[in-house]
């Protein structure tokens, strides 16, 4: 069985983190905004296997911006 290829590169995660928030966000601060473990968002930060749901709500964020109730 073949693969999955991720659905967002480590360098794209990092990135749109990083336009994210008003100073950006590290993965550290991303993890809760994300509802993941601190350890989950430095691990997609790092080998870049970043699952489609995630991409798509940090792609969501990049474009909306993060709510204030979050």
């Amino acid at each position: 069985m073949e693969a999955r290829k991720p659905a967002m590169s480590a360098k794209q995660y990092v990135s749109a983190l990083a336009k994210l928030g008003k100073d950006g966000l590290t993965p550290y601060a991303a993890a809760p905004v994300l509802g993941i473990s601190v350890r989950q968002s430095l691990r997609y930060a790092a080998d870049g296997r970043v699952p489609a749901t995630v991409a798509k709500l940090v792609r969501m964020f990049e474009r909306f911006g993060i709510p204030a109730d979050l």
